[in-house]
């Protein structure tokens, strides 16, 4: 493990301190700085980097954000070196660079993001010409005439996404937002650092989310990122039974085995555990499970989280049925895999793992003997100093890479994800996105509205002082800047 980022920190932050005061922030001043440091990447990185805008964000509360996506980047990553996303100079904070290769991402799925991001793309309509398909012309309309495919060229619109317009406003902003594609060769070569935590601290409804970046496909996968073998690690696991565990609904058996990285955690838990699936009394391998809850350390140290079937199907959620929910959200109490295992472990003094009754089963029967010691392998094992060292490695790879104690970092995480997920978005909240004030806000809307009547009825919500969520806002965000741009604002 290669440790980063207290040189890097410091030196941002003293750089933060020394600038000076700089003038209101709007998105093409990000665009701007972006394509500038683009423009002086040495060779080795030209293409591969990308960059997370903290524009929109209050400038005392970036450094805070800043560790906390520090830790995020590093959570997702494939590659064994903790890296932290670098501070570009003289923007106060307010934008990050980042190289796909430090945290092993393929292209495809960082471009994946362009056609989520809110803020900083936008669905363009363009004609193009091509070869008629085939079919009756005009197309849709009964007694048309025949044509075989490519009898003409046919011109038709579609829809492309870019770099949303409104990154090119000013003087010298459609040769940024140009020069910035260039330089890194990417549909998504910013997008918005809040939005990007909110969008991959999860995988449920989320495409790419928290398994894509990880690259985590199913069991197999998983095993695969952590460097666990089965046979390898054949005989090594030990296991107990967790009668009540106050997060399942039922018994649930805990086991610890081994990977080349450390130990891989796994529950099996059932929604009835009685009969096949009782593990007070199916203390082997023929127990029957619904679901599995999985800890291992990535190549980085950090913990690794993934929920499959019995399967080995990969889970977003985990079922009602087995486990109570998240209880940290007051919108969302599904347990979402990501979010709420950082919630959940890394909280408090778990450390990663939850603590689980490490006193061993004392007595043991059977009449195979070869079967009793299989067991006594399995049960009566000393635990709590593997537990101990597991935790000790998780704690030093979260102290390397944001800084932080885990419970610390749990606490910023959760706050920064629910913040945004909470949302109530008004004036002010819509006008720190564009670089305006509420008041601002308010008084172009109205304006637009008056001219011509025509204001979406998202956006009439805000202009009368109210507020709406988050994902509404997202959705009017281009009507927003029609409306603001139409405004003369």
């Amino acid at each position: 493990m290669v440790v980063r980022w207290l040189p890097l920190m410091l030196a941002g932050a003293l750089g933060m301190a020394q600038e000076p005061a700089a003038p209101p922030w709007k998105p093409p001043d990000s665009v701007r700085w972006a394509a500038a440091d683009a423009a002086r990447a040495g060779p080795g990185s030209r293409g591969r980097l990308r960059y997370l805008d903290l524009g929109a964000v209050p400038p005392a509360e970036r450094p805070d954000l800043i560790q906390t996506l520090a830790g995020h980047l590093n959570s997702l990553s494939r590659e064994p070196e903790l890296v932290p996303p670098v501070v570009v100079p003289g923007t106060g904070g307010a934008l990050l660079r980042i190289n796909l290769d430090d945290y092993g991402w393929p292209d495809q799925i960082w471009e994946s993001l362009a056609e989520v991001s809110p803020y900083h793309h936008a669905r363009i309509k363009e004609w193009f010409t091509g070869p008629w398909p085939g079919g009756t012309w005009p197309p849709g309309q009964a007694g048309g005439t025949y044509y075989p495919p490519g009898a003409f060229a046919w011109e038709r619109p579609r829809l492309r996404t870019a770099l949303a317009p409104w990154l090119s406003e000013g003087p010298a902003g459609a040769r940024a937002a140009a020069d910035l594609v260039t330089a890194t060769g990417s549909r998504a070569p910013i997008v918005s650092g809040p939005w990007f935590l909110w969008q991959t601290a999860i995988q449920e409804g989320r495409q790419p989310g928290y398994y894509d970046f990880l690259g985590i496909k199913d069991q197999k996968g998983f095993e695969k990122l952590v460097r666990f073998d089965p046979k390898l690690a054949k005989d090594l696991e030990q296991r107990r039974v967790v009668i009540f565990s106050g997060i399942t609904q039922e018994p649930r058996r805990a086991e610890r085995t081994n990977t080349v990285l450390g130990g891989l955690w796994r529950t099996f838990d059932s929604a009835q555990a009685v009969d096949k699936h009782n593990p007070l009394r199916v203390l082997n391998g023929e127990l029957e499970y619904d679901v599995s809850e999985q800890i291992a350390p990535l190549p980085n140290g950090l913990p690794g989280f993934l929920l499959v079937n019995a399967q080995g199907a990969r889970q977003n959620i985990a079922p009602p049925s087995v486990v109570a929910g998240d209880r940290a959200s007051g919108k969302d109490a599904q347990l979402h895999v990501g979010l709420s295992c950082v919630r959940c472990h890394l909280a408090g003094k778990s450390q990663v793992i939850i603590p689980i009754d490490a006193v061993p089963i004392r007595a043991l029967r059977s009449l195979d003997y070869d079967k009793l010691r299989e067991l006594r392998r399995q049960y009566q094992r000393d635990l709590a100093p593997l537990m101990d060292q597991d935790r000790r490695g998780y704690a030093a790879a979260l102290k390397a890479a944001t800084g932080w104690q885990a419970s610390q970092y749990a606490t910023a995480y959760s706050r920064h994800y629910q913040r945004y997920d909470e949302a109530q978005v008004d004036a002010a909240w819509a006008g720190r996105d564009f670089g305006r004030t509420g008041a601002e806000v308010r008084a172009a809307l109205a304006r637009y509205d008056q001219l011509t009547g025509r204001l979406d009825p998202v956006l009439t919500v805000i202009a009368n002082g109210g507020r709406v969520p988050i994902r509404q806002w997202q959705e009017a965000v281009p009507q927003f800047w029609t409306s603001i741009r139409g405004a003369g604002r």
